[in-house]
Order: C-alpha cells, then sequence, then structure tokens
C-alpha cells in the first residue's frame, strides 16, 4: 500500500470514529426527553390541569346568540300561541259633549210626563198696552210659547205660558203644574224636529204683585224654561188668582 493510500484511510477511521461518538452522546439525551416524568405518572387525575373546551360562538353565555339560536324562536310558518296575559280590554270612546244651545226654531209641542200633560204649542206676543197676551181660555186650549223672548234650547229664557183652569171648563192645561218637583222631566219639541229635554230646579208660587219679572223674563247665559199659571188663592170678587205658579227648568244632560 502506498504512504498516501494509507494516510487517507486512517483519516476517513478516525472521522467515522469520531460521528458514532458523536450518535452514541446524543442519544442518552433524546431518550431521556421521551421519559415521562415519574411524579406526572403519580398524579392523580384531578390534580391535572384540563384545557378548557372551546364553547361554539353560539353557546357562549356572554356573546348574544343569533336569532336561530333562540329557545323561544320558531322555523317559519309555525303558529304562535295566544298570550297567556289578558289583553286589557280597549277603553271606550268618549262621550260625545252635551249639546249647549240650538239655533232659533219655534215650539210646537210640550211634554211633561209627571202630571200627564201632552199639548200642541201656539204662540202669543205683547198687548198693546206692552203686557203679555195669554192663550185662549178653553178646557183643551194649548199652552203658548212667549215669541219675543228665546225659543226652547236657544241661550235665553224660553217661556211657556198656559191656564191652569177655568170657571165653565174647569181644569186646564197648567192644572197640574204645581205638583211638579225638582228633577222632574219637561221636552219640548220644535219645528226643526229637535226634542230639547230640561228638568225641574225648582217650583214656586208668589203672589201677583211680587211677581219675578227679571228671573222669568229676563236674559239668561244658557238655554233655560219657565212655565208659568195661574195660583194661590183665588179672589172670588176679581175672578181671579191672586197669584203665579211659576216652574223653573234647567236643560237636561244625560
Amino acid at each position: 500500500m502506498r504512504p498516501g493510500t494509507a494516510r487517507r484511510l486512517t483519516a476517513a477511521v478516525l472521522a467515522l470514529g469520531g460521528a458514532v461518538m458523536v450518535v452514541a452522546a446524543l442519544r442518552p439525551a433524546a431518550a431521556e426527553v421521551r421519559r415521562p416524568d415519574a411524579r406526572q405518572s403519580e398524579a392523580r387525575p384531578s390534580d391535572a390541569r384540563q384545557p378548557e373546551a372551546r364553547q361554539p360562538e353560539a353557546w357562549r353565555p356572554d356573546v348574544r346568540r343569533p336569532e336561530m339560536w333562540r329557545p323561544d324562536a320558531r322555523p317559519p310558518g309555525t303558529a304562535v300561541p295566544a298570550p297567556s296575559r289578558v289583553r286589557p280590554e280597549r277603553p271606550s270612546r268618549p262621550a260625545r259633549p252635551a249639546r249647549t244651545a240650538w239655533p232659533r226654531s219655534a215650539p210646537v209641542h210640550l211634554s211633561i210626563p209627571a202630571i200627564g200633560v201632552e199639548t200642541a204649542l201656539t204662540a202669543v206676543g205683547r198687548r198693546p198696552d206692552g203686557t203679555v197676551e195669554v192663550p185662549p181660555l178653553s178646557d183643551d186650549a194649548p199652552a203658548a210659547w212667549y215669541r219675543p223672548l228665546a225659543s226652547p234650547g236657544e241661550t235665553g229664557s224660553a217661556v211657556i205660558l198656559g191656564h191652569v183652569d177655568s170657571a165653565g171648563d174647569g181644569p186646564a192645561v197648567f192644572f197640574g203644574l204645581r205638583e211638579l218637583l225638582p228633577g222632574d222631566a219637561i221636552a219640548v219639541r220644535r219645528a226643526d224636529g229637535e226634542v230639547v229635554r230640561f228638568a225641574v230646579s225648582r217650583v214656586v208660587t208668589v203672589p201677583k204683585d211680587e211677581f219675578p219679572t227679571n228671573a222669568v223674563y229676563g236674559p239668561a247665559d244658557r238655554p233655560v224654561l219657565r212655565l208659568v199659571t195661574c195660583g194661590g188663592h183665588f179672589d172670588r170678587e176679581r175672578h181671579r188668582y191672586r197669584g203665579n205658579v211659576i216652574v223653573f227648568g234647567e236643560l237636561w244632560h244625560p
């Protein structure tokens, strides 16, 4: 063998031996890495910290669920059950405001159920001397509306006159007027078809020389009704009553 060849073989052997030594030195370290720790093998399962499982996004308690995952969500087309709470009743419509006045229209009929009065109405005015006209004196004579003042239902005082009786015919249309009581109903039908209702507020009997002219014929800021007839003591010498019966009526609101 040539000297150069021998040197090269010797170098190769030395290099191979060094590689074997390196591999041998690395093996124990790798084995040590793979060797389980005796303390870990003896540890109880409960002591080992388990990784927290990741919840789906839709079910995380701190994340708002999509509409399709709501427990009360229903597939399209599913009937929705009626609510358990009863819906409160809708409030009824407010009543129409009570009418406070009507335009002028002549009264044609008077009804006072409490004393059985059902009478047509005529109209009277003033005499040439300025006094009030009176209706015809007979048992079947109607009551009369005093035309110069307000019509029943019109703002102001409406006055209706009637006889109480007569010597020849007996009781007349307003014979029972003095028997009316506060609260009794009075209805007046007018030419325009409206029926205006009043309620008796008071009934008074006054001497003729103390007649309350302003309270009966005076102005009023609302529709009021006055019924007037004769009453009180009868003067046989003069053949007339010494007083008057007056019924005051106020507009009735149901």
